[in-house]
């Protein structure tokens, strides 16, 4: 005979994946009442009650955790997959601002944010760089940026060439 245990959140309402900014917040309105928290990983999320349905999950660093949502009985009112990331949009936003001549895109590779497209010159490539670098991370943890930006001006060289003919004769003097 074999006995299988359920997790009280086998008969949850739902399963939720839910991506969240570092240093941002997503407010999320629960199915029904609850009334305990379970984080696996605290240092990744927070939450935050605003009432028996409504909570906001707060991201602290880069990672993935679950939360768990229980009613008074201990059954499962919600199980969240929460994966923390950096806030691209406000990294976007930011190189914009900035930068607004100039054609770059970011995205989220891994645990790195990659920096694609086309810049003026070498020295916007940087700055960029390093402001995705302060934006995304600031002091609190290190980010990996992966630079693949291109330059859009190459050097040119102009060549000014003269064509001549000369025809091989007899010449009489």
């Amino acid at each position: 005979c074999v006995l299988f245990a359920l997790s009280p959140l086998a008969n949850a309402a739902a399963i939720e994946s839910i991506t969240v900014p570092a240093n941002r917040s997503e407010i999320i309105d629960l199915p029904n009442n609850y009334s305990t928290v379970s984080i696996k990983d605290q240092s990744v999320a927070r939450v935050i009650r605003h009432s028996n349905r409504k909570v906001s999950i707060v991201g602290r660093k880069q990672g993935r955790t679950q939360i768990d949502f229980l009613n008074s009985d201990g059954k499962g009112v919600l199980r969240t997959n929460v994966e923390v990331t950096y806030d691209v949009p406000a990294v976007k936003m930011a190189i914009r601002r900035f930068f607004p001549a100039e054609a770059v895109d970011i995205q989220i590779v891994n645990d790195a944010l990659v920096l694609s497209g086309a810049v003026t010159d070498a020295e916007i490539g940087y700055r960029i760089e390093q402001i995705t670098k302060q934006f995304a991370g600031g002091k609190k943890e290190p980010v990996n940026v992966i630079n693949l930006l291109q330059i859009r001006t190459g050097q040119q060289v102009m060549l000014r060439v003269r064509i001549g003919e000369i025809q091989r004769g007899t010449v009489d003097i």
